[in-house]
């Protein structure tokens, strides 16, 4: 868990410390540079680190030619990118462009490595790179940030903070003991490509969605909007990571058959009510989590913590459906489920951001992730019978996020202090037994 939370946060938890020092338009910019690299990520690398964890993970006894060939192809696949990278600066000298590649060459490498150690089943390096690369960034960020401070720094003290993390990881693993350019197998790099190219859909579609409604907004709105929405998405996105770890532990389980049909009946309610119970509770302080957790021309976000949490609560249950296909090794049916419900957001977005502001980019993607989850529930019978199990609990839920998001919006301070008290001791009563069960083991 470590691992996974520690690599993540400084791009979730940099937008607000940053709200402190830069202005709407600054924040949105830099914001959109970040969703940018999460983008990338998965386009530059072909998604070869998370095929090398599938194959690690079922051929470990070939790891060294795995290991051997998805370095050299993430290698040469990041050398190209950089060499765009330097070419376009020098024709057009776009500055952004230089923090853009500073923060993607350093979240490429770190993404890409924790996919081996989990492949290799490095859980002590793969905690250690994520936890490191997180607390670093933050450490030299709290220290050296200021009002003079430019993106241009932030930029140099994120990859910095990422190579330092890097090179002690290493240290701790076999990797560099199981790589060897001898090792290269062209066969094995088809065999990886074969099953990572149809994953690329699948792991940018909450990015794919995210970004274009971004440049959507920035387009049609401007940059300052693009701030107060980053803001807001930052805090909802980065308890979905958390959320994640949840099922990543299930994926891995699953994959593996580890698990039998009752337990993971059992598991995806369990996971639904924990999705469920962190975004009501967010979605009861989301006034006082932008209050105090953002600078001060930031507060209007916290009207949109509502509907971006709704919208994340589809795009985790689209990804828990995403992984029948992975299990049966049907990615193309992951590419055209994502295909179909990113088409549909941009749609909407174009349209309804005329209408409805920021609120209209909000609501498509809420729609696009909605539409994804229905055409791979249709096309499983398997995601059939998990759905219902928790379909009555889903309009409920609903139900009562948008009472409680119109108390945000209306209410009068003790009314919302209130609110946030019941709405916690009601969370708990509801999610006692997963509570319990948890402090027993």
């Amino acid at each position: 868990m470590a691992g996974l939370i520690g690599s993540k946060t400084p791009f979730f938890l940099l937008i607000p410390i940053l709200s402190f020092y830069f202005n709407k338009s600054q924040v949105g910019k830099i914001d959109l540079i970040l969703v940018t690299v999460t983008l990338f990520i998965p386009l530059i690398s072909l998604q070869l680190g998370e095929a090398s964890f599938r194959f690690l993970k079922q051929f470990l006894n070939s790891k060294t030619k795995i290991i051997s060939t998805t370095i050299i192809g993430l290698t040469a696949n990041a050398l190209f990118f950089s060499s765009l990278v330097v070419i376009f600066f020098l024709m057009f000298g776009f500055k952004e462009i230089i923090l853009f590649a500073v923060i993607f060459m350093s979240s490429f490498i770190v993404n890409n490595l924790l996919l081996i150690y989990r492949g290799l089943n490095e859980i002590k390096s793969y905690a250690l790179l994520g936890f490191l690369s997180g607390s670093f960034t933050l450490i030299l960020i709290f220290f050296f940030i200021n009002q003079r401070t430019t993106l241009q720094d932030v930029s140099v003290l994120f990859g910095i903070s990422h190579f330092l993390a890097v090179i002690i990881s290493l240290f701790k693993s076999s990797i560099l003991k199981d790589f060897s350019f001898s090792k290269f197998n062209k066969k094995i790099m088809y065999s990886l490509l074969i099953y990572s190219l149809p994953l690329i859909p699948n792991s940018i579609s909450w990015w794919f969605i995210d970004l274009g409604n971004r440049y959507v907004i920035r387009l049609t709105l401007g940059e300052e909007y693009l701030g107060v929405f980053a803001v807001a998405a930052r805090y909802i996105v980065m308890i979905a990571f958390i959320n994640s770890f949840f099922l990543l532990l299930w994926q891995d389980n699953y994959l593996d058959d580890r698990i039998s049909k009752l337990e993971l009946k059992s598991n995806f309610h369990d996971f639904f009510k924990i999705q469920l119970s962190i975004v009501i509770f967010l979605i009861s302080i989301s006034y006082y989590l932008i209050k105090f957790g953002a600078g001060a021309e930031f507060i209007d976000s916290y009207k949109l913590v509502g509907p971006i949490a709704l919208s994340l609560f589809f795009s985790s249950l689209s990804a828990y459906a995403g992984v029948e296909y992975l299990k049966t090794k049907k990615t193309k049916k992951l590419f055209f489920s994502t295909l179909k419900g990113g088409f549909v957001n941009i749609l909407l977005a174009l349209v309804l951001v005329n209408f409805l502001g920021l609120y209209g980019i909000v609501l498509s993607s809420m729609i696009g992730f909605i539409f994804t989850f229905y055409l791979r529930v249709k096309d499983s019978q398997n995601l059939k019978s998990l759905f219902k199990v928790i379909e009555r609990k889903l309009y409920v839920g609903i139900l009562v996020m948008s009472l409680i998001y119109l108390i945000q919006i209306l209410g009068s301070v003790p009314v919302i202090i209130t609110t946030c008290v019941i709405v916690l001791i009601g969370l708990i009563y509801w999610n006692k037994k997963i509570i319990l069960d948890t402090i027993v083991k």
